[in-house]
């Protein structure tokens, strides 16, 4: 029925952070080796007795389970379990059960359990009590479970690499990334699928390595089954190639990825930034006020006004920076945009206003720490070009 432990449990790896547990971890119950110590003492016919008059529960908790019914099908196998506690295949899937439905202090319980059994000791086990102590918060014990499991030779090579990646991934989130190096190295010879290629690249990416980085998302990419985990790619690879300023290979990419998701908004700023530095300034824009559209920011709308600087529309520009100056920000982000401001209403030949706007960006600047070349940009204004002398 059911074609694995983890195939059973249909848990993936996400790079979000885990959903925390509702229920807080608690010692587990001690009935269970009771039960089983009891069992242990009887005969062998009393043995097959309570076996026997368990198998309308274990029949029905299988038929309830083939029906989608998690809750009944627990409470059918646990009547059975009662009865002979020593069927470890009853006791897995009432393992994966207790996981489904989000009881992962209880999960890890009854995963404890099994694996103090030599006779019912499985990887698969360790995976799911490493993934219930994940739930639970506990990173600790999952990442010691995840790296047993992916250490254990005897296991399935596809559940070795599924511990390896979790356990990577749970390094990542604790940006911990010296030790992820090493966990990506230590799986490297048995994975080769996306999951593994992209948490490669995140860690090269983190430790700043960047041909790396750009080598394993290149993989990623061409590993990807799914155009959404193809896009979560192309466009991490083209976040490095800007950062090396390779421009035209970052536009690529980031263009590969906006074509699979033209609604992401991230992808949209990011080709943004590109096209401005390729000098495509019509392009920007318009994927910068399709942002705005979208989603209105400080951030975007300054960014817009940067490219009508970029451009040279100086009337246009100045009024963004107006706008601008009519929201909340801090010291530094005011006076960052007032000086803007006077730049521009200096390139406009608006001499007045440009001098009004700096003494602004002065008395702005006192306010939180004056800086010496201050007060001089005001006196050398007119003789000098301000970038020349004003510091941003």
């Amino acid at each position: 029925m059911r074609s694995g432990l983890l195939g059973g449990a249909a848990v993936a790896l996400v790079m979000a952070a885990p959903v925390p547990a509702a229920e807080v971890s608690e010692p587990c119950p001690t009935a269970a080796p009771v039960a089983r110590r009891a069992a242990a003492e009887d005969s062998w016919l009393q043995r097959q007795v309570r076996r026997f008059s368990g198998y309308p529960h274990l029949d029905r908790a299988y038929r309830l389970m083939k029906e989608g019914k998690a809750q009944e099908a627990t409470d059918e196998l646990a009547s059975y379990l009662r009865r002979d506690p020593y069927d470890a295949a009853a006791r897995q899937s009432y393992l994966i059960l207790l996981y489904e439905q989000g009881r992962y202090a209880e999960t890890a319980c009854e995963a404890t359990s099994l694996l103090k059994d030599e006779s019912s000791w499985s990887g698969s086990t360790l995976v799911y009590r490493a993934l219930a102590e994940q739930r639970l918060g506990q990173t600790g014990e999952a990442l010691r479970d995840f790296r047993d499991a992916a250490a254990n030779v005897s296991a399935p090579r596809a559940e070795r690499v599924f511990a390896a990646n979790s356990e990577i991934e749970l390094l990542i989130r604790d940006g911990n990334f010296a030790e992820a190096q090493k966990a990506v190295e230590g799986i490297a010879r048995e994975a080769a699928d996306f999951g593994f290629y992209y948490r490669k690249g995140i860690v090269a990416d983190a430790l700043g390595h960047n041909v790396d980085a750009q080598s394993a998302y290149q993989a990623a990419i061409n590993k990807a089954i799914k155009d959404s985990d193809r896009a979560t790619a192309l466009a991490a690879a083209g976040q490095v190639a800007m950062r090396r300023s390779r421009w035209t290979e970052a536009s690529g990419l980031l263009r590969a990825a906006h074509e699979i998701e033209p609604q992401n908004l991230d992808f949209r700023r990011a080709l943004a930034e590109v096209d401005r530095h390729l000098g495509k300034y019509d392009e920007a824009a318009k994927l910068i006020r399709a942002v705005l559209a979208v989603a209105p920011s400080t951030h975007d709308r300054e960014v817009l006004a940067e490219l009508l600087v970029s451009r040279k529309e100086w009337a246009r520009a100045a009024e963004q920076y107006t706008e601008l100056l009519t929201e909340p920000s801090g010291i530094e982000d005011h006076y960052r945009l007032t000086m803007r401001l006077a730049q521009i209403y200096r390139e406009l030949g608006r001499h007045l206003d440009a001098e009004a706007t700096l003494r602004k960006a002065v008395s702005i600047k006192m306010r939180g720490g004056a800086d010496p070349r201050d007060q001089r940009c005001v006196a050398t204004w007119r003789g000098s070009p301000c970038a020349a002398v004003c510091p941003l």
